[in-house]
C-alpha cells in the first residue's frame, strides 16, 4: 500500500511541474504590427567600417570595429558628421582588444558606458568628450573580472554577475554570485528523447546559442535563441517565468553533417537591447528578408512587432526608447548604420 501510494505522488508531482512548465508557455506572432523606415545615419565611405558591437546612449553611439587601429569609435547621437572620440587597438593603458559591450548597459548614468575586454580580463568604463573636437578617450575605471568562465555575453547586477560562457557548459547562461564567488547554471528545458535523439552533444551548444539582457529593477533575464523561435524569461535568481514561442509550436533545426552548427537554418532572434522600460528582441526569420523588432515589457507581454525596411544584425535602443541604432552589413562587406525613429 505504501508503495503504491509512493508512486502515485511521484506521478503528481511530475504531472504537476509538467503542467507548471506547459503553463508558462506563451505563443506570440511575428506578423507586423507596424513598419519603421531607417534613415542612414553612418556609412561606411572611403575608410570601411566593419562594426561588430553598437551601444546607444542619449547623447552618443558607440560602435566597435574590427577593421580599422580605432577599435572603439564615438558620435553624437544626432548625426554622425563627426567622430568626436575613439579608443585604438592595442594593449596599453587607454587601449582595447576584443571589447564587447555589457547588454545593460542601458543603467549606465551620465552617458558613461561599460564593456568587457577579453584581453585584460576586466571590465573597463569610458566617459567621451561633451565636445566636437575628435580626440582620444581616457578609460575612467577599470575593474579586473572575478574567475569565472570565459564569456562571449555579459551583464551585472549589484549581487551578481550574468554570462554566456564560451564553451556553453553552463546551460543557457550562468549566474556568478559576487559575495559567495559561487557559479550556478541556468539550464533550457527540453524533451530529453527527442533533443537527445536527434543532436548529437558536440552540436548541442549552436543549437541553444543565444544572447541575454538583464534588467534588475525589473528582476528579469531575457534569453534570446538564435537557432530556436523563442525567447525565455527568468527571474534574477534563474527561475523560468515565461517561455515565449513564435508561432504555434517550438521549431529546431535540422543539423547538417557537414557542419557542426546551422548555417543554413533560419535565424529567430540575433540581438537584443533593452531599456529599463521595454525589451527589444531583433528578428531575422521572416519571410520578406526583412528584420522585425518585437517590443516587449519586462513582463514579457508583446507590445508591437515592428518590421524594418532591411536586413540588421544587431541593434541598440537609446534610454529613452526614441531611437534604436542598427548594423546592416553593406555589400562591400563593411556595415553601415541606420536610425529608426519610434516616435513617429
Amino acid at each position: 500500500m505504501k508503495r503504491r501510494w509512493l508512486i502515485y505522488c511521484i506521478v503528481l508531482f511530475i504531472s504537476a511541474c509538467s503542467e507548471n512548465v506547459e503553463n508558462k508557455k506563451i505563443f506570440i506572432s511575428d506578423v507586423p504590427t507596424e513598419k519603421i523606415r531607417g534613415t542612414l545615419y553612418l556609412s561606411e565611405n572611403a575608410s570601411l567600417n566593419v562594426f561588430y558591437d553598437i551601444c546607444a546612449s542619449d547623447s552618443f553611439v558607440y560602435c566597435l570595429d574590427f577593421y580599422n587601429d580605432s577599435i572603439l569609435k564615438v558620435f553624437p547621437s544626432i548625426n554622425s558628421s563627426s567622430l568626436i572620440g575613439y579608443c585604438m587597438k592595442g594593449q596599453g593603458p587607454n587601449d582595447l582588444l576584443f571589447p564587447f559591450f555589457m547588454r545593460n548597459s542601458f543603467q549606465s548614468r551620465n552617458n558613461k558606458i561599460k564593456l568587457v575586454d577579453l584581453n585584460s580580463w576586466s571590465v573597463k568604463e569610458i566617459n567621451p568628450c561633451n565636445n566636437n573636437s575628435l580626440s582620444r578617450i581616457n578609460i575612467d575605471t577599470v575593474l579586473p573580472l572575478p574567475i569565472m568562465p570565459a564569456i562571449k555575453e555579459y551583464n551585472e547586477t549589484d549581487s551578481c554577475i550574468y554570462g554566456i560562457d564560451a564553451d556553453m557548459q553552463h546551460g543557457l547562461f550562468f549566474i556568478y554570485n559576487k559575495n559567495t564567488q559561487d557559479i550556478s547554471s541556468v539550464d533550457y528545458y527540453y524533451d530529453d528523447k527527442e533533443i537527445s535523439n536527434k543532436y548529437s552533444s558536440k552540436i548541442m551548444p549552436y543549437l541553444f546559442e543565444n544572447h541575454l539582457v538583464v534588467n534588475e529593477r525589473a528582476d528579469a533575464v531575457c534569453v534570446g535563441m538564435i537557432n530556436v523561435n523563442a525567447l525565455y524569461l527568468f527571474d534574477l535568481t534563474g527561475n523560468l517565468k515565461k517561455e515565449l514561442i513564435v508561432g504555434d509550436k517550438i521549431t529546431y533545426p535540422e543539423p547538417d553533417p557537414q557542419y557542426l552548427d546551422f548555417p543554413n537554418a533560419k535565424k529567430y532572434f540575433v540581438s537584443m537591447t533593452g531599456t529599463n522600460d521595454f525589451l527589444y528582441c531583433l528578428y531575422n526569420a521572416d519571410a520578406s528578408g526583412f528584420s522585425s523588432v518585437f517590443k516587449f515589457d519586462w513582463e514579457g507581454n508583446l507590445l508591437s512587432v515592428m518590421q524594418t525596411d532591411m536586413k540588421l544584425e544587431k541593434i541598440s535602443v537609446n534610454p529613452t526608447n526614441k531611437y534604436i541604432y542598427g548594423i546592416k552589413m553593406s555589400e562591400e562587406g563593411g556595415s553601415d548604420i541606420f536610425k529608426f525613429d519610434m516616435r513617429k
